[in-house]
């Protein structure tokens, strides 16, 4: 297995599939891709990653972009470890954090850091998080 990642170590989503990994106790080779330079968009990373992004996965001829989508492969081929809980709504308020905290992390990149429109605080908490209402 091939991991492509960010040359920096930077991007969250790569963090979460490699952990994936490392639940799972598999093995994986690191490769990066340097997103300054743009390399992402090279021709020979576009036929290993069609969505050229980071992070991607190759197990043997199959490739497979998107960190959810990564998490979502390895759960289904070595169900154990699991990485998600087995029941059925803890598993979907599983995926629900896990969609939710993709969306702020670039609301965040794009906006800075979100503020509580009620009190313009920085979150301190994840109570306050929960709250989270963002202000333009």
């Amino acid at each position: 297995m091939r991991l492509f990642v960010d040359s920096k170590f930077v991007s969250p989503y790569a963090l979460s599939a490699f952990v994936a990994l490392r639940v799972k106790g598999l093995d994986v080779e690191l490769d990066t891709i340097d997103l300054a330079t743009r390399q992402n968009l090279d021709d020979d990373f576009f036929q290993t990653s069609v969505t050229s992004r980071v992070p991607t996965l190759i197990v043997d001829n199959f490739s497979i972009s998107e960190s959810s989508a990564i998490a979502e492969y390895l759960e289904e081929l070595q169900p154990t470890p699991n990485l998600y809980p087995q029941n059925i709504q803890d598993r979907a308020k599983a995926r629900q954090v896990q969609a939710w905290q993709e969306v702020i992390y670039w609301l965040c990149v794009k906006i800075g850091q979100p503020k509580l429109s009620s009190t313009n605080q920085y979150p301190k908490s994840s109570r306050q998080l929960e709250k989270l209402r963002l202000i333009n």
